[in-house]
């Protein structure tokens, strides 16, 4: 009896597993791809030096082999051992020994599966076990381990002599990767069973994945309802399977101020790879920030794009007077108060037509600098006047009629007119005061006024006022002895302390007044201006540079680049970057820069030379400065170029190409000519030696 194992095919497939006489005549015909001997020659050398003793090939009828896998120990320990009179065969070679176990024990060491995506089922390989005719087998059984599973074939727990059965046998992967185990198969005609190992590899399976290409939209500001442009999201399936939507929504507190469009819908799959759209508008219902959250399920994984926008009421303006109340304090009978300023600003976010501006009671307006018509944000400025009409206190009314809600808007006027009353005046007299510039943010130096009462009588002053476009700007410090409510007795004095932080670039400007129950001073008009922080500024000489060289053999050619500080604050260069190994800096040299990084002061330059060593016709290259002048750095573009050299060695003339002066054409005729010169002299020379003669 012997067992015979063999998978029908290594390669996946839908059919059914061959039948025994199918397998059959494949063994006896075909070299089996798992056994490096030939089962088909041994078939051959079995009839010829076996057959007499174990039957013929077709069908052994002496257990010769046992275990498919030692087949040839087995065998080759036989002969060795003179087992059964196998003596006679010491003569056969190890390949012939080796294709005789094959054919007798061709059971596969392995059976390999294609890759197979895990969670899904391979197609199956069957393992064909056949009985001898001597023999029939009892107790058979197949187990299998790992990622395989038995999926039919006709064995069962016996075979019957010279029968064979089909094991069918599937790879289901549970994970991606090399995934192995075994078939083992056990019979009473096996004493150690045979064992089959089964390999396969997992590959990931096909999926859909779900991505976008925002994570979020932003629809600014909008009026009340009106409706935004449409913003579009992008929706890919960067999977390989085809992605099914199970919803798009709209989730949040203020998810109805949005509406979706576009092709992206429950319904309707997207291909692998394949992309759509899901448009996205905004109409705010109220006021404030209006947020939601545009929310996408799929099979493919779930996406979210957060929506925010802001409801902003329709743009209308709206009037701010920088006070509420002007107080003249005493004036007395028969002059006027100094003319005080008040400052009116559009504080809405629309135009603010002004229709008229009235001054009621013993106040006046002076001039204005407002025109028909104020922008949003801006402002103009008003002179109200004051002349007492009686002795005892005064009131009145600045009232603007506009376009803007709460129209007409007013500003109270108050005063009082007196017989006489103390004259207060700033000591010496001074009628404005300047901080000069300073950067902003920082406070300049503080600046001390003194406020006297000239009499007659006592004096109590109500209110040192800051007002103007830039009241903020300035303010009063507590050291000064001038506040409200202080006494002065005639000839009695104060002090107001002034300081000044800029609070923008420019020109800054504001007014100090002085409220009292006496004759008040003018206003003091305060000035300063804010600058920007110290900053450095690179200037260079020119943004590009040619090289060009005579000839292969000349000189590298070199050029000049001036760098200065134009700033007023340290320049720092950290690197200077060639992009060319064929360009390079010479150090050294008059008004050189020093090797970066390095310093220039505010004012300061410094000269950068730079040379060519290429060999080429032509190169682009750049300079790359990086400085704290500039996060990008500043880019000198460089071209170089080789041309070729002019030879000029004739004696004034071109050469014939070859530079010799043996060869030029004007050495040439200017010898032939002087030849010429010489040989008519010398016929001359004779002709008028006779004419002397006959003259004698």
């Amino acid at each position: 009896m012997r067992s015979v194992l063999s998978p029908l095919s290594s390669r996946p497939r839908a059919a059914a597993p061959l039948n025994a006489t199918v397998m059959a005549t494949l063994l006896a015909v075909t070299p089996l791809a798992w056994s490096a001997a030939d089962p088909v020659r041994g078939a051959t050398l079995y009839s010829s030096n076996c057959t007499s003793c174990h039957g013929a090939a077709s069908a052994p009828t002496n257990p010769l082999v046992l275990n498919a896998r030692n087949a040839s120990s087995v065998l080759r320990n036989a002969i060795s051992t003179n087992r059964g009179g196998m003596g006679f065969l010491s003569g056969l070679s190890e390949a012939d020994a080796a294709d005789i176990a094959a054919f007798l024990g061709n059971s596969p060491g392995s059976v390999s599966f294609a890759g197979t995506a895990v969670g899904s089922s391979s197609a199956a390989q069957s393992v064909t076990v056949r009985a001898s005719s001597a023999l029939a087998l009892s107790t058979l059984a197949a187990t299998v381990s790992g990622d395989f599973q038995r999926s039919g074939g006709s064995c069962g727990s016996s075979l019957a002599a010279g029968g064979s059965c089909t094991i069918d046998l599937q790879f289901v992967p549970g994970a991606t990767g090399s995934r192995s185990g075994a078939l083992n198969l056990v019979h009473n005609g096996l004493a150690a069973g045979v064992q089959i190992g089964l390999s396969g590899s997992g590959t990931a399976a096909a999926a859909p994945l779900l991505s976008v290409n925002a994570a979020s939209l932003s629809f600014g500001d909008l009026v009340l309802a009106s409706t935004s442009a449409t913003q579009s999201i992008t929706v890919k399936n960067s999977g390989d399977a085809a992605l099914s939507f199970s919803s798009l929504a709209l989730a949040g507190a203020a998810a109805a101020d949005y509406r979706l469009s576009g092709n992206c819908a429950v319904g309707s799959p997207l291909a692998a790879g394949g992309e759509c759209s899901v448009g996205v508008a905004f109409s705010p219902s109220a006021l404030g920030a209006r947020a939601a959250t545009l929310n996408i399920a799929s099979n493919g994984g779930n996406g979210s794009v957060s929506l925010a926008g802001q409801g902003v009421a329709q743009p209308l303006p709206a009037v701010s007077f920088a006070e509420t109340r002007i107080d003249f304090g005493n004036q007395t009978l028969g002059s006027s108060a100094t003319a005080r300023s008040l400052a009116l600003t559009n504080s809405g976010n629309a135009g603010l037509s002004l229709v008229s501006l009235q001054v009621s009671g013993p106040f006046s307006l002076i001039g204005h600098d407002c025109g028909a018509s104020l922008a949003a944000k801006a402002s103009c400025t008003l002179q109200i006047g004051f002349t007492p009409a009686g002795i005892g206190a005064a009131s009145g009314t600045l009232s603007l009629v506009s376009n803007a809600a709460g129209s007409p808007h007013t500003v109270a006027l108050a005063g009082a007119g007196v017989a006489a009353a103390p004259q207060l005046a700033w000591s010496p007299a001074v009628s404005s005061l300047a901080f000069g510039s300073g950067t902003v943010g920082a406070a300049l130096t503080a600046q001390t006024l003194t406020l006297s009462n000239q009499g007659p009588g006592s004096a109590t002053l109500t209110e040192l006022r800051l007002s103007g476009a830039a009241a903020a700007d300035f303010h009063l410090e507590g050291q000064g002895s001038c506040s409200a409510g202080t006494v002065l007795p005639a000839g009695g004095t104060c002090t107001a302390v002034l300081g000044f932080v800029p609070g923008a670039v420019g020109p800054r400007s504001a007014s100090l007044d002085v409220v009292s129950n006496g004759n008040v001073p003018g206003s003091v008009a305060l000035g300063g201006t804010g600058v920007a922080a110290p900053a450095p500024v690179l200037t260079l000489s020119s943004r590009s540079l040619s090289f060009v060289r005579e000839g292969s053999t000349g000189s590298n050619p070199s050029q000049t680049l001036t760098l200065a500080n134009g700033g007023n604050a340290t320049l720092r260069i950290s690197a200077l970057t060639l992009l060319s190994a064929n360009f390079g800096i010479t150090a050294g040299g008059s008004g050189a820069c020093a090797a970066a990084p390095f310093e220039l002061a505010a004012g300061q330059q410094c000269v950068l030379t730079l040379n060519w060593s290429g060999n080429g016709s032509s190169e682009q290259a750049s300079l790359v400065i990086a400085s704290n002048a500039g996060a990008a750095g500043e880019t000198i573009t460089l071209s170089a170029s080789q041309q070729a050299s002019v030879s000029n060695q004739g004696g004034g003339g071109c050469t014939l190409g070859e530079g010799t002066a043996s060869r030029d054409p004007v050495l040439l005729g200017m010898a032939l000519a002087a030849a010429a010169l010489l040989w008519r002299r010398r016929r001359a020379a004779p002709s008028a030696g006779a004419a002397s003669q006959g003259g004698r």
